[in-house]
């Protein structure tokens, strides 16, 4: 199964500012955020149901070693993956599924 992966721009401007600041805490931690990202990614895209529907229609992947959650939808029928948030998990969670 091919599924077509759309970032909304709050989860691009997300990703960024982790990327950013883990860059800015110790040269290349950032390129290894990016690299477990992109391995959760892999697996969403791969098997988009095994992580829970946690609110209405979002599922929540942690990326390892890392305290982010990729919050994620799919539509089976479109083959559509949209990643809503990349959402660090000591933040208020009532922000977790705000849209913007």
């Amino acid at each position: 199964m091919s599924y077509t992966l759309i970032f909304s721009d709050t989860a691009r401007q997300n990703f960024a500012d982790a990327h950013e600041w883990y860059e800015e805490q110790s040269p290349g931690l950032g390129e290894k955020f990016e690299s477990e990202f992109q391995k959760r990614i892999n697996i969403i895209k791969q098997h988009p149901g095994r992580f829970p529907v946690r609110k209405k229609l979002y599922r929540e992947c942690p990326i390892n070693k890392y305290p982010y959650l990729i919050v994620y939808s799919f539509d089976e029928i479109e083959k559509e993956i949209v990643i809503a948030a990349v959402f660090h998990t000591k933040r208020n969670p009532k922000r977790k599924y705000k849209k913007s």
